[in-house]
């Protein structure tokens, strides 16, 4: 009930404003790199295997509301070598996002494409350095769920709603269909057991319409990430892999720095394991910087599989309210082997 409350009185708001041009966010992924594709599409084809499947979960507010927020993403991306130093990459993705079981779904497809290009060699044989250039042409549509009520179907005599009076707000059942494109940049290097990363992407670059009041206009703000990391050994069995990650989209920014710590005792299973911890910053419009939540993670890798649990302590403002439970995300990649010819130096996310 609390739920539909908010959302009423969101939809109110849309309805009083219609010329406001709302700035909606994108989800974001904890586990960042668990969705690399996701973030950057010249991420795609950065793996050292043929083919690269993930999928992942994240459950938020379930502290809050009853029926929390829940996003499904899937993608799958092929790499295949086009001449002796250039790799062509593309793949499909998959996307919903459910604001409760009766809100709003949002729910998005396409296909990635990218041009990964290795630079010219350095005199030490074991140093490679990549440029990879990517794009992704997606289609969207969001679509609202008939049984919101608002104030005017409220019955004060009967103290309850009656669904058959007239909401008074001119509400869509669903958007039309629209495109939605996106593409990006990224180097890499990748030296002995140690590798590197900078790229950046912007997403929404049409900035397509997404309004659910008949007649208005809310365009998706154009989403603007930039990141950075690595690997770099510790000793024969331990590494650390730093990253950094930032998302600015209209007024808001938000990122996110670490790092996962890995174990390997380098068998021929190829098992290892992870575990990090990770801090969010976000700009907040009365108070300036703010940290909303801390991430733990916890990641297996077995041979091709890689399976990533991590979970959001809320803090500051969001503690209370939620009693510091924040989002619970669920990360798994499948990477299938490459044939020798195809193979190709990567760095690990």
């Amino acid at each position: 009930m609390y739920f539909r409350y908010t959302l009423g009185l969101i939809f109110a708001c849309l309805v009083a404003f219609p010329s406001v041009h709302l700035q909606g966010q994108d989800v974001q992924f904890s586990q960042f790199y668990h969705a690399p594709v996701y973030n950057n599409p010249a991420m795609a084809g950065v793996h050292k295997g043929r083919f690269r499947a993930s999928l992942n979960y994240k459950s938020q507010w379930g502290a809050v509301v009853d029926n929390y927020f829940q996003t499904f993403n899937a993608q799958v991306d092929i790499r295949s070598r086009i001449s002796r130093n250039d790799f062509l990459a593309y793949g499909f993705n998959a996307m919903q996002d459910r604001i409760g079981t009766r809100g709003i779904t949002q729910t998005n497809g396409g296909a990635t494409v990218a041009f990964i290009k290795q630079l010219g060699k350095a005199r030490y044989r074991d140093f490679s350095q990549f440029l990879s250039l990517g794009a992704n042409v997606s289609v969207g549509q969001q679509k609202l769920e008939n049984d919101l009520w608002f104030s005017n179907q409220y019955d004060p005599l009967a103290e309850d709603i009656d669904f058959n009076l007239d909401s008074g707000e001119n509400l869509l059942e669903s958007t039309g269909i629209y495109p939605d494109l996106s593409a990006g940049i990224l180097y890499y290097a990748v030296f002995g057991p140690n590798s590197f990363y900078i790229g950046g992407s912007a997403s929404h670059l049409n900035r397509p319409n997404v309004s659910l009041v008949e007649g208005s206009t809310s365009n998706i703000a154009t989403k603007f990430t930039g990141q950075i990391g690595g690997e770099f050994s510790l000793s024969d069995e331990i590494s650390i892999l730093p990253a950094f990650i930032v998302h600015l989209q209209g007024p808001a920014t938000i990122s996110s720095v670490g790092a996962n710590l890995r174990y390997s005792n380098s068998d021929w299973r190829e098992v290892a394991l992870r575990a990090g911890g990770w801090v969010s910053f976000s700009k907040n419009i009365e108070t300036g910087l703010h940290t909303p939540y801390f991430t733990t993670s916890f990641i297996l890798e077995i041979e091709r599989f890689q399976l990533g649990l991590s979970y959001d302590l809320n803090t500051g403002s969001l503690a209370q309210p939620t009693d510091s439970r924040g989002s619970f995300e669920l990360g798994l990649i499948y990477v299938h082997p490459a044939k020798l010819r195809d193979r190709v130096k990567c760095p690990k996310l």
